[in-house]
């Protein structure tokens, strides 16, 4: 799977929609390795969103789990 979301982000989707847990795209703004669908939460920023818009990034887990 590491290697879907490394070299071929869009083929990554697929793999994250299956599992059976709560997930959520978190994407930054700018990155360049986002997979951004109608679910995503598009974040400030780049390829490192939870250093770059903590507080929303804390904010999408926090939703997400409960």
């Amino acid at each position: 799977m590491i290697d879907a979301v490394i070299l071929g982000p869009e083929d990554a989707g697929h793999l994250i929609n299956g599992l059976p847990i709560p997930a959520l795209y978190v994407v930054g703004k700018d990155d360049y390795v986002g997979v951004p669908n109608d679910g995503s939460l598009i974040v400030p920023g780049g390829h490192i969103s939870p250093h770059e818009a903590p507080d929303e990034v804390a904010g999408a887990i926090l939703r997400t789990l409960e």
